[in-house]
């Protein structure tokens, strides 16, 4: 099986510590398949503030053990992932955890930064970091919520073709290279999912027959329409040799991605998350923030062309 491109150098972000850690064994298998290299980061807190300013010396006589500790840890797991014949680096940043990964992503030349989310009991969406990160990160964050099972290995793509098509500020094609990339390492079924309205489609149908015959047909136009674009940008960016669906639903995607996804049992969803450029830099869509809030599995998002993050550029 081809190794899908691209993914050459990914950064775990690690938080837990303990004697009896684990390495994330999904994160073992994809940088197996792709013959990456890792880099294991973790993020200590920093020293209080005011504790730096009156006493300099008391403030590194406390981070200096903190840090040699979880430098041994991640020594610790990374020896883990040596044993699979993978090369690790670790490193220990100090600092705000999402800005931190950030710069260690940008620094390594990452491809890609994987986040194992905290387990939130009964709650779908994600926590603050991770929020941060789908926002900020240059570089395509894949974050772990549940195993990829092997017995049950599904991947969806959600794809936006919006009014015109596979416009160039739309990360379609991103979205698929990313989702083919985790469909070819996991030998996983790849389905390509599209929903669609018409705006307005009510109002036409409560003016009466004519505009109600008027919505059917504009209905029907949309639906060829786009079903004609989303076969066109699955065999364009969708290599051969991958199992691959292409589904379209009517419907807001609010609603119908989150429910598809789950439909489907999917493993892992892709997904774009970026709308646009404000006063204090790019933003999560709306759209993005409602199914991202409604999930409960892992997530894969990625960016469009030219995208640098506001973390280093101020």
């Amino acid at each position: 099986m081809p190794r899908a491109k691209g993914i050459r150098q990914i950064l775990l972000a690690h938080r837990g510590l303990s004697i009896r850690q684990r390495f994330p064994a999904q994160v073992l298998w994809f940088a197996k398949e792709q013959q990456a290299r890792l880099h294991l980061v973790n993020v200590a807190p920093p020293v209080a503030n005011s504790l730096r300013q009156t006493r300099p010396s008391s403030a590194a006589e406390l981070e200096t053990p903190l840090l040699t500790e979880r430098e041994r840890a991640l020594e610790r797991l990374a020896n883990k992932a040596r044993e699979k014949e993978l090369k690790v680096t670790t490193r220990v940043r100090v600092g705000v955890p999402h800005l931190e990964l950030i710069r260690e992503a940008v620094t390594t030349k990452a491809d890609m930064v994987a986040v194992l989310e905290q387990e939130r009991t009964g709650l779908v969406g994600f926590g603050d970091t991770t929020m941060r990160l789908l926002r900020d990160c240059p570089c395509p964050v894949w974050v772990i919520r549940s195993p990829l099972k092997r017995s049950h290995r599904r991947i969806m793509a959600a794809v936006d073709l919006g009014s015109r098509g596979d416009v160039v500020n739309r990360p379609n094609r991103r979205i698929l290279e990313a989702a083919a990339t985790f469909a070819s390492a996991e030998g996983a079924k790849l389905y390509v999912f599209h929903a669609w309205w018409v705006w307005g489609e009510q109002l036409l149908r409560a003016r009466g027959p004519k505009a109600a015959a008027e919505a059917e047909r504009l209905l029907w136009d949309t639906r060829t329409t786009r079903k004609r674009r989303l076969a066109a940008l699955v065999k364009s960016a969708v290599p051969d040799g991958i199992d691959v669906e292409a589904r379209l639903e009517k419907g807001l995607p609010t609603i119908l991605v989150p429910e598809v996804t789950r439909q489907l049992q999917a493993n892992v969803l892709v997904m774009g998350t970026l709308s646009q450029v404000g006063e204090r830099g790019v933003r999560i869509g709306d759209t993005a923030q409602r199914i991202l809030e409604r999930l409960d599995c892992s997530v894969v998002a990625v960016k469009p062309d030219g995208f640098t993050t506001p973390v280093l550029t101020g």
